[in-house]
């Protein structure tokens, strides 16, 4: 484009505002690691809603968890033992919610 030519918003949308929610979520509080990944989507899913509600209908960027959320309490065994794969379920079902 020239320096002479004016944009319109669609040849230059500008900047665009990231949203951003963070949770945190007494992680004893889930029974098992089934319990644990329905607890992780419905923080995700009122994330997105009040995302939505909150700046007009645009989606959530990015969500921030507490670390332990997924393998559960520090205590509980090794890192080994209580790790997620990156190729597992759980990662899969948040990489499909995540679409």
């Amino acid at each position: 484009m020239l320096p002479t030519e004016q944009s319109s918003p669609v040849d230059h949308p500008g900047p665009r505002k990231v949203i951003i929610a963070t949770a945190l979520h007494p992680i004893d509080e889930f029974r098992d690691q089934e319990e644990r990944m329905q607890g992780v989507e419905t923080i995700v899913d009122q994330a997105a809603s009040q995302a939505a509600l909150m700046h007009l209908c645009q989606r959530l960027d990015l969500i921030i968890l507490p670390e332990e959320i997924l393998t559960g309490d520090s205590r509980a065994g090794t890192p080994a033992d209580r790790a997620v794969k990156i190729d597992g379920p759980e990662l899969e079902r948040l990489r499909e919610k995540s679409a």
